[in-house]
């Protein structure tokens, strides 16, 4: 909350406009459905169909309140919570939330239900798919005898994140925290050009060891193998079934 406030007050009058203005709209645009699967976790069904189809589910407890802190409470009983946390994990929540004062239209009925689903949904895929990966890398990790440190927990965390909509590069782009859409383009741009393997390649070669980047490897091929076998079939069953001009 300090972060943001200061964060705030560090704006002219001007830019507390522009930004208030966006901050509705975005907060309009994001939660006005249950979209999180389809849009910043569609990759997470390619690499892991089975904790992307158990999140999808589990974001309609963000429904309710109890149901909603049901959830979160659960997250946070996970063994690997503070890890995860320390590891930047759940930065984006953070940001959804304290963003220029935090979002204006959060508390009106329905948009806040759609948001608790959302961080709901998007919280539990990340902590299932970097609980998953985590035993994978760390298992290799021990194989080679080499320690599992916060060093991989925050590589690995940054590689789930970028699987899962939350592309680096929004950063680095004027009130990219703004607009959903810069992360998101950010993440299908760092996806196309194998960003993950990248840095998973590239802390390998500084800590020696390159578990995080074994696992990485892994998944990202399993997902754009699966992706490109589903867009054939998709294809050839179009040629054979589709309309014909």
């Amino acid at each position: 909350e300090a972060k943001a406030k200061a964060e705030w007050e560090s704006l002219s009058l001007e830019e507390r406009v522009i930004a208030g203005a966006f901050d509705t709209a975005k907060g309009l645009i994001m939660s006005a459905d249950k979209s999180f699967s389809s849009n910043q976790g569609i990759a997470a069904l390619f690499t892991d169909p089975g904790k992307w189809a158990k999140s999808w589910a589990q974001g309609f407890k963000g429904w309710t309140e109890k149901g909603y802190k049901n959830k979160m409470a659960e997250i946070m009983a996970m063994p690997e919570y503070d890890e995860m946390s320390a590891a930047g994990l759940f930065e984006q929540h953070h940001e959804m939330q304290d963003t220029f004062g935090g979002n204006k239209v959060s508390s009106v009925p329905i948009i806040k239900q759609s948001e608790q689903m959302f961080t709901a949904e998007s919280m539990d895929l990340r902590s299932r798919m970097y609980s998953g990966w985590k035993a994978m890398a760390k298992a290799a990790s021990e194989k080679k005898g080499k320690p599992w440190t916060l060093a991989d927990a925050k590589a690995l965390a940054k590689e789930v994140k970028t699987m899962t909509g939350q592309g680096q590069m929004g950063k680095n782009v004027p009130f990219g925290k703004m607009f959903s859409s810069v992360r998101l383009l950010a993440t299908g741009f760092e996806q196309a050009m194998g960003a993950p393997l990248a840095r998973a390649y590239i802390h390998g070669r500084k800590t020696g060891n390159f578990s995080v980047f074994k696992v990485v490897a892994r998944k990202y091929t399993r997902g754009i193998g699966t992706m490109i076998s589903s867009a054939a079939a998709f294809n050839l069953w179009q040629e054979k079934f589709g309309p014909k001009d």
